[in-house]
C-alpha cells in the first residue's frame, strides 16, 4: 500500500474516532508551510452543534507554523442569575 493511500486511511479512522465523539476538524489547508513542502499539522475540533464558523490562518513571521484564528458566530452564553 502506497504511503499516501496509508495517510488517507489514517485520516479517515481519526474522523471517525472524531465523530463517535460529535467532534470534527475544522483545518482543511496547511499550516506549515516549508520550501519543499506543506502539511496541515495545526487543527481545531468542534462540536458538532457548532456550524456557524470560519477558520483562517494568519501568518506572522515568527514561526514555521502559521497562528489559526477561530471566529465563532451567533455564540448564546449562559449566564447564571445570582
Amino acid at each position: 500500500m502506497s504511503t499516501i493511500l496509508k495517510l488517507k486511511k489514517k485520516k479517515l479512522q481519526l474522523d471517525s474516532l472524531l465523530a463517535s465523539y460529535n467532534l470534527f476538524s475544522t483545518v482543511y489547508f496547511p499550516t506549515r508551510i516549508m520550501n519543499h513542502s506543506s502539511t496541515a499539522i495545526d487543527n481545531i475540533f468542534l462540536n458538532n452543534i457548532i456550524t456557524d464558523f470560519s477558520i483562517q490562518s494568519r501568518p506572522n513571521g515568527f514561526s514555521d507554523r502559521d497562528p489559526l484564528l477561530l471566529m465563532l458566530n451567533n455564540i448564546r452564553l449562559h449566564i447564571p442569575t445570582a
